[in-house]
């Protein structure tokens, strides 16, 4: 009763209530501590930067989750972008520390720079062939159907777009099917990337096992 702020259990034995309202207001009362909970805890956390936590709603899934896949292959694109935008995702850093291969943080595609999010998505010049296209389509999308201006378009703000659109949504006035279109592109680019670098992955640990 204290935890979720109910108030005190002696005075609930005295209100005359219906088991529908009474569960409802207790409901209520839980789900009031578990928002404000995880949107505050989700804020401490680095690798959930791009989640937008702020629309968090217990027993509901998140909406960039619940536009309706535009084609058979997006069922199998959406874990990958669970992962990069929850932080699990498994890049060179940690890929080192538990597997020992590789480079300690160097990209495996470029062997240049660390291999972060912002660097998988965007910097990373190996990938340019894959992320091109896409990237204009999606500003195209925003410019021209949107409210959102070439220059709005940084690299910050892009990787937003690719991660999680609902954040800067009421910002730009992005409508629904605006917002379906661009993570249709984000879940295809995600999985592209993750893809090639996976064949990538693959040849390395086959050379390690021929030598």
């Amino acid at each position: 009763m204290l935890k979720f702020d109910l108030g005190n259990a002696s005075e609930w034995l005295d209100i005359q209530m219906k088991k529908e309202e009474l569960l409802s207001k207790t409901q209520k009362g839980i789900s009031a501590y578990w928002i404000k909970r995880i949107t505050s805890l989700a804020k401490l956390y680095t690798g959930l930067r791009y989640l937008n936590s702020d629309i968090f709603m217990p027993g509901k899934i998140h909406p960039i989750l619940r536009i309706k896949h535009q084609s058979p292959r997006d069922s199998k694109r959406v874990p990958t972008k669970i992962k990069l935008l929850t932080g699990t995702y498994i890049l060179q850093p940690l890929r080192y520390k538990i597997y020992k291969e590789g480079t300690e943080d160097h990209c495996i595609a470029c062997d240049c720079k660390e291999e972060t999010l912002e660097h998988l998505l965007i910097e990373c010049e190996a990938w340019n062939y894959l992320r091109d296209p896409i990237l204009q389509s999606i500003k195209n999308i925003l410019t021209t159907n949107g409210n959102v201006r070439e220059e709005d378009l940084t690299c910050e703000m892009t990787i937003q777009v690719l991660m999680d659109i609902t954040k800067i949504q009421k910002i730009y006035r992005v409508t629904s099917d605006l917002m379906s279109q661009i993570e249709f592109q984000s879940r295809r680019l995600v999985f592209l990337i993750h893809n090639a670098r996976y064949q990538l992955v693959m040849k390395d640990q086959a050379k390690k096992k021929a030598a």
